[in-house]
């Protein structure tokens, strides 16, 4: 919580959060001693359960199991912070919190990952809560010009035996050194309009060693 946050972006920052780290994300914004903020959970984390242990703390909240709004009193903040903490902690039971999942929808060659696919691709939008984007996989690519970009961003040119294409991943330069040999790629294609006209790329999601 933090005193004149920008409310109106406090949704798309627990959400960026929430993936950074894998963990419910709450963020209030504090005005004249009255806060409103957004949250956003994990898979098997309930937020209206969750949010529901402190109700007597707070004024308003309501949304669906992964991604609720809330507004509390200032004065209140503590107690629910201790409320909801606690609440989290038992939900997560003896093995602790979740740990992240990733699940793959198909198995593609980044040949494949033209102007036909994606528009094949959009039939299946909107995409959301209940219609999450297809995440696929490339298997035996290879990485070259491999850098981190501001500080904790990566980006790489990925190649399998039908293409190569540009890839980007969100605090992922920590798999920078783990890019010698082959490795298997989760990704969302994308594509980006430029001056110059349309290209693709694809938004990392994870990276692993071949299997043998």
């Amino acid at each position: 919580a933090g005193e004149n946050w920008n409310r109106g972006v406090l949704g798309i920052v627990a959400s960026r959060l929430m993936e950074q780290y894998h963990r419910p994300a709450i963020l209030i914004g504090i005005q004249d001693g009255f806060g409103k903020g957004s949250a956003r959970s994990i898979a098997g984390v309930d937020l209206i359960s969750v949010m529901g242990e402190a109700k007597e703390y707070l004024a308003t909240f309501g949304g669906h199991k992964s991604a609720a709004g809330l507004a509390l009193d200032a004065c209140n903040l503590a107690m629910f912070h201790d409320v909801v903490d606690r609440a989290l902690t038992e939900s997560y039971g003896d093995e602790g919190a979740p740990v992240r999942e990733l699940s793959v929808d198909a198995n593609v060659s980044l040949g494949h990952l033209d102007g036909t696919f994606m528009q094949e691709l959009e039939q299946l939008a909107p995409f959301g809560a209940g219609n999450p984007e297809p995440v696929l996989v490339a298997r035996n690519v290879r990485a070259s010009n491999v850098r981190v970009v501001g500080r904790r961003h990566l980006r790489a040119k990925f190649k399998d035996s039908t293409g190569v294409i540009d890839g980007f991943g969100f605090n992922m330069g920590k798999f920078a050194g783990d890019l010698n040999g082959e490795v298997s790629v989760a990704f969302v294609p994308r594509e980006i309009q430029t001056h110059a006209g349309r290209r693709f790329e694809i938004q990392i999601k994870d990276i692993r060693p071949n299997e043998s």
